[in-house]
């Protein structure tokens, strides 16, 4: 994984405000909100060390395992909205990549409705595959992030998951 020069501020520094109803769409959103508050702390300032580390030789490193975030979201976003992207090789570029496409997904979800949902697919099979696949399978590798930034000398910001507010840096 390559550096880059990039110094935007993707989405999901913040989870802002409470969606204005309960119901499946604003559910999913919220969770969405959640991974993308989630990656956007546990992978800001790493460098390119802690995107090398690895726990053991046979382990994947931190930036292989940002690599297969990047994939879980491209999954969502070629079977939700169609379209695939080319995965970028500088590590900022993907950070950035996935939080965007969290964003686009996100939005995405929420112009539907239950009867969208009901609908929906992801390999032929029905949306629920979406929850306990690639999002409950990108959280936990969110997770992996935040233990190897520990291992690797370089912890985690710590984020006020259960708020969304910004850390005090």
């Amino acid at each position: 994984m390559e550096e880059s020069g990039l110094k935007n501020h993707p989405p999901f520094r913040t989870i802002e405000g409470y969606p204005d109803r309960i119901d499946s769409t604003a559910i999913i959103v919220r969770l969405l909100d959640g991974l993308g508050y989630r990656f956007y702390w546990a992978s800001e300032g790493l460098s390119l060390e802690d995107c090398s580390y690895k726990i053991t030789p046979e382990a994947k490193s931190t930036g292989q395992i940002i690599e297969h975030i990047w994939g879980l979201v491209n999954w969502m976003c070629i079977y939700l909205l169609g379209e695939e992207s080319t995965r970028p090789s500088a590590y900022e570029e993907m950070r950035i990549s996935i939080l965007e496409n969290i964003k686009r997904i996100r939005d995405r979800f929420n112009v539907m409705d239950s009867s969208d949902l009901e609908k929906l697919e992801i390999e032929k099979h029905p949306f629920w595959h979406y929850i306990n696949g690639p999002i409950s399978d990108a959280l936990t590798h969110v997770g992996q992030i935040n233990i190897l930034r520990r291992y690797s000398g370089n912890p985690p910001i710590k984020a006020h998951v259960f708020s969304g507010d910004e850390p005090i840096l």
